[in-house]
């Protein structure tokens, strides 16, 4: 006895073929519309990964899944070219829709810096490849504030799922096919009958057992991946399509074991009951108790467990059941309208927060309505009708005949051509959406050209403070740098510190040599230990060291400023950070004792972060512990120069002047609330008398000119912009400055 493996004359015949009526689980929709909520209420009010992009996607293969096993158990095809022509006529529509409205708004909406990027996404998005555009931007999706994310960036999901929807069919067959071949293999040699299957058993069962296996090992491989990935690189493996595969899978597994599970379930409703609610308490809380955690790792059982809870629960019967919250109206009324809902949701949150100012219960309240009016628009307008494939069918003119045999031939004529004109909507659209794209793109390169041809009495920038200047450049030399050069103004990196310096300790990794490169020639050897805010001043600090003939080298971490082990100065720093940041103090200062210096180069003062909510500074003050991180460096003779800190803003001010203007108060910064009144750094002494020599040199009134008749610290000086962000000066700014700074340093070195 053999189990009989489905052959070729099995196949069913041509011709229309019954279709099941399809069937429709309220709760299943309200679980997808309660998916997009909370990805869109964690978005709006909290900032934070909610869990639900996770579930949207493991519902998107438990729909999927189920169809194409009930199709295969019924010996049915999967036609899976009118599938994609499905797909791509109610998905693509809308997306390109959004990012065409999307790519036009903000050439007028949002600050130009974003605008290049925008493009570049843009394009990536149509051809549904914007998760891998993010993953090398290296954009961090667990930022904790979205106000300087690009409209777009949700797209990401999407992107993940179209490649889901091109994909999982030819995998599930695949499966399939392979499993039926193994399958009527292990019958010829009469394995089957060994292993207690019967021919009575018949074939459908084992379509969903074949399916499964293969979907098993498909998310041990994927989930195993994402582990790796997320200890590599998490902001990476966030958007990493094969991290995500056993997310589908699992929606998978669901949709093959349902039937089985549903029955072991229909006579215990208190335990669905009582697992719907587990489920969907889990499910609600999961952003906040994931708080710190990396998706899509361990970290995602929770939000898809929680979910396949309440799938498990099902229709419970009961009025006490969290299904009955599931097929509510507004839940089922939202369900109709998720996909466009997450599409509105995010590009509305950014223009929201263009301006910088915190978001508030209200404008959240008013960024979820205005979102669900333009979904159901999006919805009714652009994704029905084109989903409608009948309406997208032109009627043909049959041409003229001489006979009805002939005529009959020509009515029923080469169908495929009806078949693929619904396929030009999506493809006219993207056309389109890359035409707008391609437009904007010449014209952001036409004005770098424009830019790059000026010369520097166009754009004086510090130079403009001096006594009895006259600006001679054209009135209409463009601002630079351009708001999309921000990203090229930080300090240009030189070459990595060769080995014969000594820098091997691991937390000294970014060791950075400039000026005299032979210790033997030099004739100062200079040790710059800090984070990015030193850092910005290497632009000054670069040419005077190759001119004197002075060896500088860095030693830099971001977000560290150099003080003793253990202070913090950087309060939203986590504790592993805080752990990094303090053996850099450590290595930096071990090896500034063993090679011995002429001088050692940090900031003394400290311009403390701004309240993101109320806008209000703590005083600037001396680095906590600086002195006494020094005083070994006195003690051997090194002498230390100390510069004072930059101001900050709570606002970013290259975004604050696309959105304004320069000349608008609201982009300046008010020294008197940014800086002490005199600079801390007067009162720095040593803690004890000390062969080596410690002096201070501050820059700040080539940053506040309040003398000069323009607002404190304004955020163009000599038209060129100041600051590139919140804090940070670019490097144009500070290259203007190079006289001035080289001035100073010398006197406080000397």
């Amino acid at each position: 006895m053999s189990y009989r493996i489905p052959q070729a004359a099995d196949a069913p015949k041509r011709g229309p073929q019954p279709q099941a009526k399809k069937a429709f689980f309220p709760e299943y929709a309200g679980l997808r519309a309660l998916a997009v909520l909370l990805v869109a209420v964690y978005h709006i009010w909290f900032n934070r990964v909610s869990g639900g992009v996770d579930v949207f996607l493991m519902l998107s293969a438990f729909f999927l899944t189920g169809t194409i096993a009930r199709r295969l158990e019924n010996g049915q095809r999967f036609k899976v070219l009118d599938y994609w022509k499905k797909v791509s006529l109610r998905i693509v529509p809308a997306t390109v829709f959004l990012v065409l409205v999307v790519v036009v708004g903000s050439a007028f909406l949002l600050p130009g810096n974003r605008f290049e990027g925008i493009l570049a996404q843009a394009k990536a998005t149509v051809f549904f490849g914007q998760n891998f555009e993010l993953a090398g931007e290296q954009v961090d999706y667990y930022a904790t504030s979205s106000a300087m994310a690009s409209p777009l960036q949700h797209f990401w999901s999407l992107s993940i799922q179209g490649q889901f929807y091109l994909l999982w069919p030819l995998l599930l067959l695949g499966i399939f096919f392979l499993g039926s071949y193994l399958l009527r293999l292990a019958s010829a040699r009469g394995w089957l009958t060994w292993l207690g299957i019967h021919e009575t058993d018949g074939p459908a069962p084992w379509t969903r057992r074949v399916l499964a296996g293969g979907l098993a090992v498909v998310a041990a491989v994927s989930f195993s991946y994402a582990l790796v990935a997320i200890g590599q690189d998490p902001q990476a493996a966030y958007f990493s399509s094969g991290a995500r595969v056993w997310e589908f899978a699992l929606g998978g597994l669901l949709a093959l074991s349902l039937p089985w599970l549903s029955t072991k379930l229909a006579g215990h409703a208190r335990v669905r009951v009582i697992l719907g609610w587990l489920g969907a308490a889990a499910l609600l809380s999961a952003g906040f108790l994931l708080a710190n955690a990396h998706f899509p790792g361990a970290a995602s059982l929770l939000p898809l467990g929680a979910a396949a809870a309440i799938m498990l629960s099902g229709d419970t019967g009961s009025k006490y059941g969290f299904d009955r919250l599931l097929r509510t109206g507004v839940l089922q009324f939202l369900a109709k309208h998720a996909y466009a809902l997450y599409l509105w949701h995010w590009p509305i949150l950014i223009l929201m927060q263009r301006s910088g100012t915190p978001m508030t219960v209200a404008k959240g309240a008013a960024v979820l309505v205005v979102s669900i009016v333009l979904a159901v628009a999006t919805t009714n307008w652009v994704i029905n009708p084109l989903a409608q494939e009948r309406q997208l069918r032109l009627p043909r003119r049959a041409p003229k005949t001489k006979t009805v045999k002939e005529a009959a031939a020509a009515s029923t004529g080469p169908k495929w051509s009806l078949q693929l004109r619904p396929l030009l909507v999506p493809v006219s659209a993207i056309a389109l959406t890359l035409g707008v794209v391609v437009g904007f793109t010449a014209n952001v390169n036409a004005t770098k050209e424009q830019a790059a041809a000026q010369t520097p009495t166009d754009n004086p920038g510090a130079e403009s403070l001096k006594d009895g200047f006259v600006f001679e450049g054209s009135p209409a030399a463009l601002t630079v740098p351009l708001s999309s050069q921000l990203d090229e103004q930080w300090a240009e990196q030189k070459q990595r510190c060769p080995e014969e310096l000594g820098a091997d300790d691991p937390a000294l990794v970014n060791c950075y040599l400039y000026g005299e490169e032979d210790p033997a020639k030099a004739t100062k050897t200079i040790v710059a230990v800090g984070d990015s805010h030193l850092e910005q001043w290497m632009t000054a600090l670069d040419p005077i060291a190759d001119e004197a003939g002075w060896q500088v080298i860095r030693l830099h971490r971001p977000a560290c400023r150099f003080t003793l082990p253990g202070q913090r100065t950087y309060l939203d720093r986590d504790a592993q950070d805080q752990m990094g940041c303090d053996q850099f103090r450590q290595a930096a200062s071990n090896y500034i004792l063993n090679t011995e210096p002429d001088a050692v180069y940090a900031l003394g003062s400290i311009t403390w972060k701004p309240d993101p909510v109320s806008g209000e500074y703590e005083p600037e003050t001396v680095v906590p512990g600086f002195e006494e991180a020094i005083q070994p460096f006195l003690d051997a003779g090194i002498d230390v120069v100390a510069q004072r800190d930059t101001p900050r803003s709570a606002r970013n001010l290259a975004e604050c002047v696309d959105v304004y203007s320069a000349g608008d108060p609201r982009c300046a910064i008010d020294p008197a609330e940014a800086m002490a009144d005199t600079n801390p750094l007067e009162d720095l002494t040593p803690v004890r008398q000390t062969r080596g020599r410690i002096d201070t040199f501050e820059m700040t009134d080539m940053l506040c000119p309040s003398s000069k008749h323009v607002p404190d610290c304004p955020p163009v000086i000599g038209n060129v912009r100041v600051y590139l962000d919140q804090h940070h000066l670019t490097r144009d700014y500070v290259a203007t400055t190079t006289d001035e700074f080289e001035k100073r340093f010398r006197s406080a070195l000397d």
